[in-house]
């Protein structure tokens, strides 16, 4: 046995930590996501490049795992080439719950994009089938087949289903406490009549009630076709699971904090990698999306211990969103004139002229739709909206989220939607990015601007040098 590794216990309730980053995400890919900060703040070494990336600290009750996200080329992520991917990153977080479950544990889960989406898949492999008591292979791989098969046998209700979990699975109904998805990427197939060979498919849009608490921060800017977001709701007439989807402004890699770039980080490519663009994360949008989740653990789970130093971390982030040094990053990088940049040896083919008129001719190469938020009660960050009486900054003053660096129009299509179907109060609310000048809805919390915390935080040392230092209507005040 490898002597990293603490066998179970018999001890009372622990908690069970997974998180899973986006694709091309990890130390490998010269990326550090809210993700990777996230395992880190637990005290996982995700830059360990031997071993496994997880901690066990059993003075906290705590066992906790990094996955990598999905390594694949832009040319194979276009025509479907991270499915067999998803379907072995499934199995292994799968198999990584059942072999450390224990009765009351609690699970919580963290996932970006298509980590996100896997995360999602494993959710329903759990509401189908429960959490084995054996994790061999060959169980966790019919737990897996069971959730992509169409039969109506193997549906979670089906009298088959049930007596599968009383026999094999351990006998519990809300194991997911905690369920954090940035911007989920992934197909909803609702019609799925055969047997998936490939991906795992999302049949629609509902979390099922294994889950508790349900965290989800969609991307309002993104164009690219292929990054639709899975949006998360509960089915009809249920309590639970509890679920707070905000809608954050920025593209995909603002949300989850993704540095871009074509080549891999090996210095094999140093010079290729010099004269090829990087796409580069808005890290004050960044900073919002993981302050709103870290705020919600707080105030949800007092006494978690799972992240060391929480309220430093939260203090020290929103200092650093109104630092005026904080990098905003690229901004939109789609479009064919603005994609050419990061194609590879872009910085030198962006500066000839008849390539940048090709290019911007050739709009068929990255193809771009406005995502669109169809629910008029959605909760949508006011991000244009200022902080409170007296201060002329916004969220979008701060990020400078304009419409030359953010061409998207999703946001003011929601906003001529919502002028026509709210009612007089609600346009009359009146929403500050530092406080709300009415009880904020749903236990949500205002942000008040402490002072940072004067001692370093090591968990955020590499990003500080990059930082410097549910309503129906969202403003920074209601969501974090």
């Amino acid at each position: 046995m490898d002597s990293n590794i603490v066998p179970k216990s018999n001890s009372s309730q622990g908690r069970l930590i997974v998180f899973c980053d986006g694709t091309w995400c990890g130390p490998e890919h010269g990326t550090r996501t809210n993700i990777q900060l996230l395992a880190e703040m637990t005290g996982i070494d995700v830059e360990s490049v031997k071993g496994p990336r997880e901690i066990t600290d059993l003075s906290r009750q705590l066992r906790a795992k990094y996955f990598n996200g999905i390594a694949c080329n832009y040319l194979s992520y276009g025509m479907g080439g991270p499915a067999d991917n998803i379907e072995r990153l499934c199995l292994d977080i799968y198999r990584y719950i059942a072999q450390w479950y224990e009765q009351e544990t609690e699970i919580w889960l963290f996932g970006l994009g298509r980590g996100a989406y896997a995360l999602r898949c494993v959710v329903g492999m759990i509401n189908n089938c429960g959490i084995v008591k054996d994790s061999n292979d060959d169980l966790c791989n019919l737990v897996h087949r069971t959730y992509l098969s169409p039969c109506k046998n193997d549906k979670p209700s089906s009298a088959q289903s049930i007596d599968f979990r009383k026999r094999a699975s351990w006998d519990v109904v809300t194991p997911i406490k905690l369920l954090v998805l940035l911007d989920t990427l992934g197909t909803i197939d609702p019609d799925t009549t055969g047997y998936a060979t490939k991906s795992p498919t999302l049949r629609d849009e509902i979390i099922p009630s294994t889950v508790d608490k349900v965290l989800h921060a969609c991307s309002i800017h993104d164009r690219f076709s292929l990054f639709q977001p899975c949006l998360a709701t509960k089915a009809e007439h249920r309590a639970s699971p509890e679920v707070h989807e905000v809608w954050f402004p920025g593209c995909h890699y603002d949300i989850g904090r993704q540095h871009c770039q074509f080549f891999p980080g090996s210095w094999l490519y140093c010079i290729p990698s010099m004269l090829t663009g990087n796409v580069e994360p808005n890290h004050v949008l960044s900073n919002v999306v993981i302050c709103w989740i870290l705020r919600f653990i707080a105030r949800e789970f007092r006494s978690q211990g799972v992240f060391q130093d929480l309220h430093w971390q939260i203090s020290f982030l929103k200092k650093s969103i109104r630092t005026a040094s904080t990098r905003t990053g690229s901004g939109d990088a789609y479009g064919p004139a603005r994609t050419l940049q990061y194609a590879p040896f872009g910085r030198v083919l962006s500066r000839l002229p008849l390539v940048s008129r090709i290019a911007d001719k050739a709009s068929f190469i990255i193809p771009l739709r406005d995502r669109r938020i169809s629910d008029g009660a959605a909760n949508v960050m006011r991000f244009d909206m200022s902080n409170q009486p007296g201060d002329e900054k916004s969220l979008a003053d701060l990020a400078k989220v304009d419409p030359q660096r953010y061409p998207s129009r999703t946001y003011e299509d929601w906003k001529a939607w919502k002028n026509y179907t709210a009612n007089a109060e609600e346009k009359k609310a009146i929403l500050w990015v530092g406080g709300a000048t009415s009880s904020p809805k749903n236990g949500s919390i205002p942000l008040r601007l402490e002072p940072a915390p004067t001692r370093s935080l090591d968990s955020l040392k590499s990003f500080a040098s990059s930082s410097n230092g549910a309503d129906d209507h969202a403003s920074i005040a209601s969501v974090l």
